[in-house]
């Protein structure tokens, strides 16, 4: 297990650290409110409006587009509580979202995605795509400069495409970039990608926060011994440190110049260095995390509980920032090895999930229920993807029944570092005892867990998505047997929708692809090679001298643009 080594000092839980508010920062809607008002909620972030909940302003929801009055002022160091600890930091490599958070400010990719998830120009100046979509060209900016001095120019990003694009170096963003045949540089500051076959999802993936291929300069990688330990890149911040369980220290990238003057959106528009330092602390238990703020010596908490939003209510200075989220909760099954490989016995489990109960328990009804990958709001939902398995205990008897399952332990992995997965867990055990299933539940730190979804090393897993903007990106890890493959799972005709998917340029005919791979897997009467709990709600706070921060649906936290007011 991971040692619980905080980087800073230890809070006691029952110690009273704050202040008691009044009544007129009790801003936050209650857990049964949150429930109520989310259809009017929903509706408020579906075109990509994030709103923040200020102590402040009793019942409010305030849109976050109306900033924080008072002009950016520079300089200062930004504390900010992470729930764990990066999982790597090599640009092509890294995988968990704790990795990516701190990635996304140092390096930049060709596109970036803006906060309606469309992929916009980046690094790449603009791009044509050619002959139906087997070449794209690509034009760079000029003038981009690496954290190490040298310029970007073409011979970089062919480096940069070629290395995501080793299954040996990068499997996990190797796997998204399959259809990817060659990349010729046809001067310093334009190259060509040509593809295998048409590959619809190619913008949406170079675009991507967590498999798109960050460019650095040519050779880093051999540089740093194969393993990127500190990254180089052309983002607003560069890399200084990491020290394990501490803390990683970013520091204001002083030769940085934006690459677009347009309006923050997401990953993309102006991006504005005003603090000196950026510094990541992990902080894995989520109410020490919550105390840090609430007397200071954090200024920025990451992911906040439900259950605590009703402490930071009574502390002075402090903000809730909330939107909803395109991120997805799920229990995955491994699908190739009994007892998961049957299909009646996943089936009956989906019967037994009482979603309702793992949103108010995991989240304090700060989520909506999940059918599908893709949330409400999403561009890509449709009416179909609400079509799932409802609760139904007398059902799921029936299907235990027809697997023949005869009381053998089931082991689901999970992590305390993040609650939902933790909740979910705790949630999926007294749930399938009701059903007459023996669940064990066993703990693993986050690092060890993700490593073991990746290598197909579980049975059942209490596991969280980041937000996806392509439903490709979601069929292709893990559905399609020549993926990725997270479930295991393998369905001659879902491969075939997958790759049908891929081919596919059209929108509409697009969503029809992946309304019948829902059918399939997560339908009514599908296979259910995992099974979708919830969308949790963004989370974040403040301290009240926390000036410029926006949350978005995507929920990758952006500091760029951010400041203190001092």
């Amino acid at each position: 297990m991971k040692k619980e080594s905080m980087g800073q000092k230890k809070y006691s839980k029952g110690t009273p650290v704050f202040k008691a508010g009044t009544a007129e920062n009790q801003g936050i809607p209650s857990a049964k409110e949150s429930l109520l008002s989310r259809r009017t909620f929903l509706k408020m972030t579906s075109t990509g409006m994030t709103v923040a909940c200020l102590g402040g302003l009793a019942g409010s929801l305030i849109p976050a587009e109306a900033k924080a009055a008072g002009s950016p002022v520079f300089g200062g160091i930004l504390k900010i509580g992470m729930n764990a600890d990066v999982v790597g930091l090599d640009p092509h490599v890294a995988t968990a979202q704790s990795s990516h958070i701190v990635l996304h400010h140092v390096c930049d990719g060709l596109l970036a995605i803006d906060a309606s998830v469309t992929p916009r120009a980046n690094l790449a100046e603009r791009w044509e795509i050619l002959d139906g979509g087997m070449r794209y060209r690509f034009y760079l900016k000029r003038g981009v400069t690496f954290h190490n001095g040298s310029k970007m120019t073409a011979k970089d990003v062919k480096y940069s495409l070629e290395r995501a694009a080793n299954p040996k170096i990068a499997p996990v963003a190797a796997s998204h970039l399959k259809a990817m045949d060659a990349v010729t540089i046809l001067d310093d500051h334009s190259i060509e990608v040509k593809m295998k076959e048409p590959f619809a999802p190619f913008l949406n993936v170079l675009a991507n926060e967590l498999m798109g291929p960050y460019i650095i300069p040519d050779g880093e990688g051999e540089k740093q011994g194969g393993k990127i330990t500190s990254p180089v890149g052309t983002g607003p911040y560069e890399f200084i440190e990491h020290k394990p369980d501490q803390h990683v220290i970013l520091k204001k990238f002083k030769d940085y110049q934006s690459l677009n003057e347009d309006e923050p959106s997401g990953f993309y528009g102006k991006k504005m260095a005003y603090l000196d330092e950026l510094r990541f602390m992990p902080i894995t238990e989520p109410s020490v995390r919550v105390d840090a703020l609430t007397v200071g010596d954090i200024d920025f908490c990451y992911y906040v509980p439900g259950k605590d939003i009703a402490r930071l209510q009574k502390a002075k200075n402090t903000i809730v920032h909330r939107s909803a989220s395109y991120q997805f909760s799920t229990i995955n099954f491994n699908c190739s090895t009994p007892p998961m490989n049957n299909k009646k016995l996943r089936q009956a489990i989906a019967y037994a999930i009482n979603k309702e109960e793992i949103v108010a328990v995991s989240q304090d009804g700060f989520a909506v229920i999940g059918t599908d990958p893709i949330p409400p709001g999403h561009r890509w939902r449709t009416p179909t993807l609400d079509k799932t398995a409802e609760f139904n205990l007398e059902k799921a008897k029936k299907l235990l029944k027809e697997s023949g399952y005869k009381g053998e332990n089931l082991v689901m992995k999970s992590t305390k570092s993040y609650r939902f997965m933790d909740k979910t867990a705790e949630m999926a055990q007294i749930q399938l005892q009701r059903l007459g299933i023996n669940l064990k539940v066993q703990y693993l730190d986050w690092g060890t867990m993700l490593t073991d979804f990746i290598q197909g090393n579980y049975q059942c897993m209490a596991f969280g998505y980041t937000a996806k903007q392509d439903p490709n990106t979601v069929a292709s890890e893990n559905y399609w047997s020549k993926g990725l493959n997270l479930n295991r799972y393998g369905h001659s005709a879902i491969d075939k929708l997958v790759e049908k998917g891929m081919r596919t340029v059209a929108f509409e005919e697009r969503k029809q692809i992946y309304d019948q791979i829902h059918l399939i897997t997560l339908g009514p009467d599908g296979d259910f090679p995992m099974i979708v709990t919830m969308h949790n709600d963004n989370l974040d706070a403040t301290t009240a001298k926390v000036k410029g921060y926006t949350v978005w649906p995507m929920n990758f936290p952006v500091f760029y643009n951010v400041w203190l007011e001092m």
